[in-house]
């Protein structure tokens, strides 16, 4: 039933677009100006529902690259009692599961902030290593999650948003490993 009501609003919208571009072209003087103000137009009317998603995805995209990723305010040099023989830290499984009991004097956290950007509906979360006794973050792994804008949510047309850096391009391993390192 969405997909018949989304179908007649997009014939509806396309037939609208047609009109208003003949009705540019009709009133423009010179040939060479009608069909420009007349692709123009098209192109205006045909991005305009489209705007918030092609900003927000611009927005994320900058987000993903300035901010997006790992973040080591501070590096702790642990004893040779936290890594194995080859030197592979005790305190992460071979699944890639961080054991945190092993890193007491660590909170270990996830903040989650839904209204980062609520206009271009992007999710914020960080992973936070921080000292229990001082207090200070001893690093971050942020990461960023886009689902689109209006058209897009209201369509169906997305299977689900999109993440950046993903959990396979930077495991929160990765962020554990460069904060713990052996002395």
């Amino acid at each position: 039933m969405i997909a018949i009501i989304t179908g007649l609003i997009l014939i509806v919208y396309f037939s609208f677009v047609i009109a208003v571009s003949k009705w540019v072209y009709k009133k423009q003087q010179k040939t060479s100006v009608k069909w420009v103000a007349s692709i123009g137009t098209a192109v205006f009317l045909l991005s305009a529902p489209m705007a918030d998603n092609i900003i927000g995805e611009i927005y994320f995209r900058y987000l993903c690259a300035t901010q997006g990723g790992i973040h080591v305010y501070q590096t702790v040099e642990l004893g040779s009692e936290y890594f194995d023989e080859s030197g592979a830290p005790k305190f992460i499984d071979s699944k890639g599961n961080i054991k945190t009991e092993m890193l007491n004097d660590y909170d270990f956290t996830r903040e989650q902030d839904r209204n980062f950007h609520t206009v271009f509906r992007i999710v914020k979360i960080i992973y936070r290593v921080r000292n229990n006794k001082s207090g200070h973050v001893a690093g971050d792994r942020i990461t960023y999650f886009f689902y689109g804008g209006w058209l897009v949510n209201s369509t169906g047309m997305h299977a689900r948003g999109a993440q950046c850096p993903t959990t396979k391009d930077v495991p929160l391993t990765d962020l554990i490993n460069n904060i713990f390192t052996k002395n």
